[in-house]
């Protein structure tokens, strides 16, 4: 992702930010399917609840579900303050 496109609000995690578009472009895969395979990873997750604004989107988010990541290689990307993991408190 270039620089340019993070919003201000997520400068203070562009490192991590950055380094996960990497770490998907290293495996080959899009950034949805590796967000998706990691939280799919996670063995205390049952569901997930995504959102679309097209049929082309679903199609996207379906095909990513195939994926599965395993989580405890992704430990240096992982962000546990909510301000930034719960898009309502986002400041954009």
């Amino acid at each position: 992702m270039p620089r340019t496109s993070i919003p201000t609000y997520f400068l203070p995690i562009k490192e991590k930010i950055e380094l996960f578009s990497k770490s998907a472009q290293e495996l080959s895969l899009s950034k949805l399917e590796l967000a998706l395979g990691y939280v799919m990873g996670i063995n205390e997750i049952d569901k997930i609840v995504v959102g679309v604004n097209t049929i082309e989107q679903l199609r996207e988010i379906i095909e990513a579900t195939q994926v599965k990541v395993n989580p405890m290689k992704f430990t240096d990307v992982s962000i546990d303050d909510q301000s930034y993991t719960n898009p309502s408190l986002w400041k954009i």
